[in-house]
Formats: structure tokens, sequence, C-alpha cells
């Protein structure tokens, strides 16, 4: 019976002399030459059989054995490798998953091998398969050579897989070889990634830019992402693109991953930023709280000597709130002086963020901003609240916009209208999945967390440190909501 067979050989002779035997025999023959080409042609195509030779470039025949055995519409197909180097794949024919290896030697002697090879095809098979290898008792000299060559192939992939970034060979926009390093982040096995256009593999916002980087030809290696990282299975990457001068369309990528980097970068950063913030604070905060002291005692015993003259009384008692308000800023001042000398920043460690949408609801105009920043520099989207009642009604919009959801709510707990236990019932009425994270100079007592109601409930002391705050956000969001 007719079979429809594929011939995978980059020798346009050997090409040749197998569609010419096959096509005598009475079988349709397709051709392809190389294991790039051959995947091109197997998106359409199924053949019966297929003849492969293991040393091809781009995808070579080992490399396109394992990919076909992973496509479902190809299961049946009867693989059979040619190849002079079939003698040293003693030890590694379960590996490539062929179902026959045939050494390539006179034309004469292939002749029967090959049509065989036909006959076996048509015979049944157990799951358990011996994967023979026939004709590899001839021709010594030529498997001296191929033990060089593979010897030499070896050596060289065995330099790229030691290599810890990622590095590609691309030919026309598809990926032809990948290392450990470069299968590692795009977390996917090599016949998964071979054959796949590169700009795929990276989301759809920077697919753009790899498309870009490829294009680009001349001898310089042309980087993306230095400035602006591209985003790879939650880490951020930077590539940069190595045109072959004498092979058109191919290149070298590397993938170097630079998550670690960015995250020590951004600790060293915003350890800088609050130790001067903390600082300023400090300097500030002593000054005014010095001279809102004596000013308020000045004002005091005004108003205890004064007897008469209400307006004055009036206008004295005013000076005094004002500087009550000036005092609580210097308070604020020195509570984030005395954070950042207690911050902990010698070491390293990882900081969890997210892009999810916080609202903050915070008294404390000096403490409220500084720590929005932290919470901005972890990612979030945040939202201000000054008040109890402004917290619940900024809440409730947004919970009725289901496209924008509050998805944790920071709540003071000593907010000038509403009590803690008053403003989480309310927002338990809207959402009685509500996620609240109590914040405040120190933690309530006993009484007041039963009042609260212990579900959902975690708190951080204000003002925020970054490191303990975005593990106890992080922890908060991760969990998984009850049902109501």
């Amino acid at each position: 019976m007719p079979k429809n067979i594929l011939v995978v050989d980059d020798h346009p002779v050997m090409l040749k002399y197998m569609q010419q035997l096959l096509e005598r025999e009475g079988h349709r023959v397709e051709i392809a030459r190389d294991g790039y080409d051959a995947l091109d042609l197997l998106v359409t195509y199924a053949p019966d059989i297929m003849f492969i030779d293991l040393i091809m470039p781009k995808i070579g025949g080992d490399k396109l054995c394992r990919i076909v055995r992973r496509m479902p519409h190809l299961k049946h197909s009867y693989l059979v490798i040619v190849s002079a180097a079939v003698a040293e794949l003693a030890s590694e024919r379960d590996r490539i998953g062929a179902d026959l290896y045939i050494a390539k030697g006179s034309f004469k002697m292939m002749s029967g091998h090959i049509l065989e090879a036909i006959r076996a095809a048509d015979a049944p098979h157990s799951g358990n398969r011996s994967r023979p290898m026939v004709g590899t008792e001839n021709d010594q000299i030529a498997r001296r050579m191929t033990r060089e060559l593979l010897s030499h192939a070896r050596r060289l992939e065995t330099i790229l897989e030691s290599i810890d970034q990622g590095i590609l060979e691309v030919f026309s926009g598809k990926v032809v070889y990948a290392n450990s390093a470069a299968l590692d982040l795009f977390g996917v096995f090599q016949e998964e990634l071979l054959a796949r256009y590169v700009a795929d593999l990276f989301e759809p916002v920077d697919r753009g830019r790899v498309k870009s980087l490829l294009s680009s030809g001349g001898g310089r290696p042309d980087p993306i992402g230095t400035n602006r990282p591209l985003n790879l299975k939650g880490r951020r990457v930077v590539l940069r693109n190595f045109p072959l001068m004498d092979e058109a369309s191919s290149s070298i990528v590397m993938v170097y991953d630079v998550t670690d980097q960015l995250h020590n970068e951004f600790q060293r950063q915003h350890d800088r930023k609050m130790d001067a913030i903390g600082l300023l604070a400090g300097i500030a905060g002593r000054a005014l709280h010095k001279q809102t002291d004596g000013m308020l005692q000045i004002t005091d015993k005004l108003l205890e000597e004064m007897t008469s003259g209400i307006p004055r009384r009036r206008m004295i008692h005013r000076v005094g709130q004002n500087l009550r308000r000036l005092g609580d800023l210097s308070r604020q001042m020195l509570l984030l002086a005395d954070a950042a000398k207690n911050r902990s920043s010698g070491t390293l460690r990882s900081i969890p963020g997210g892009t999810e949408t916080i609202l903050l609801a915070d008294n404390g105009a000096i403490t409220r901003r500084v720590d929005a920043l932290i919470l901005e520099d972890l990612g979030y989207t945040v939202k201000i609240a000054r008040t109890g009642r402004d917290a619940v009604v900024k809440y409730r919009a947004r919970f009725d916009k289901h496209y924008s959801k509050i998805d944790l709510v920071i709540l003071d707990v000593d907010l000038p209208d509403w009590s803690p236990s008053e403003i989480c019932d309310q927002l338990k009425r809207i959402n009685p999945g509500v996620k609240i994270l109590l914040t405040g100079e120190a933690e309530p007592v006993q009484e007041d967390w039963e009042s609260l109601g212990p579900e959902r409930l975690g708190f951080i002391t204000k003002p925020f440190d970054m490191y303990r705050v975005s593990g106890t956000i992080r922890g908060l969001l991760d969990l998984t909501q009850a049902a109501p």
C-alpha cells in the first residue's frame, strides 16, 4: 500500500536518492532540508513514515523526533533516523524516540534497509519498542570522523549549558536552539520552545519591542529592556541580539535575568529615601515641638489669668488649637524620624509587592503621605481617605464598580469621626469578604480587638516599615476568600 513519507536531510544528493527510491516503490514523498522546514510542513501534514537525518542545521534530527512525539496528530507516525552517526547513539535511542536507526553507507546497502523499514512500519508494535539499529558494521573510517564531529558538537553544547544567561539561536524569528538557562526562564521543555516565535514567548505589551530587536541588523549587539526590562514569567529580563553575519535571518539572543539586580537597587533607593525623610523629619519635628510646646504653655497661662474680654479669649483659644495641630504634626515627624532610625536596612531581603488597589484611611497628614509613598513603591494603587465616613463612601463607590474594586483597606484606629468597630461594621455590610488591615501607633488592646471581630483583620504599626508591611499586605491579599 502506498505510504505518505517525509524525508528530512540537509544534503541534496541524499534527498534526491531517497525521493527517487521511494517514488519508484509507489510512495508519495515530501522533502524538507532541515528540522525547521520539516516542522513548518508538519503543521498540516501527517506522514505515515519519516526518514530523518541526525546532524542538520537549525533543528537537528534528535530534537525533531522529540518534538514530533509531542504532536498528537503524529502519534502514529513511524520515525526512522538515517545518519552516519547512528552507531554513536546506542545509549540515546530511548531519549530520541525514533522507531528504527539506519546507518548511512553505500546507496545499495541503504536501499535494502530503507525498504525493510517501510515493511516494519506496517508490523504491529507493542508499547515497549526495541528501537533496533542496522547497517552499523561498515565504514569504520567514516565512523571515526563522525565520532570526532559529535564529540566537538557535544563539547560546544556543554559550554553553552554551563552559561548562566539564557541563550537562544533564532532563525526567521523562531527558536531553533535554547540552553538550559533559557528553558528555566521560559518555564517550558525544549520541545515546546523550538520553532516558536520568540516574540510570542513574551507578554503582548512587549512583543513589538522583541520583534524590533530581532529585525535589527549589523554587527552591533542591540539590547532591549536596559531602561525598561521585559516581563517574563514574573521575572524581569534584558535581551541582547547578536546577528550572524554568515547566515541570513539568523542570530543569537542572550536573555539576562536582572530581577535580583533591580530588586536590590530598589531596596537601596528606598532605604536612602527613608533615611532622608527621617533625617529631615527629625530636624523639623524637634524644632517645631520645642517652639509649639513653649507657646502652648504661654497661651494656657494667658487663658487662666484672663478674666474678661471674651473676643480675646476666643482668639487666644484658636491660637492654642492651631498650636496643638502643629504639635501633632511635630509628633508625626518625630515618629518618622524614630522609625527611620530603628529600621533594619543592612540586609537585602525579599520584598513582595503587587498591583492591587489599597484604600488607606489615615488621619495623620505626614504619616499618611509617607505610608502612601511606600505602598506605591511596592507597586500598589493607593486611594486616600481622611475619615471613617470618607473611607466607607469611597469603598462603596468602588465596590459598585466591579472593574475597579478595592482589594484591601488599611484603617487607622484613631480616625476623628467613627471608631474602628463602626467603620469595620459598615464595610462588612457592603462586602462581607472585605479585607482590613488596622494601623496605628500602638496595637489595640484586647477589648478593642474583640469588639472589631477577629476575621480578616491584621495590624501594622505606623509609620510603615516597608519590609514588614510588604509581607503583611501580601499575606492578607493572598488569602483565599471564604464564602460569606
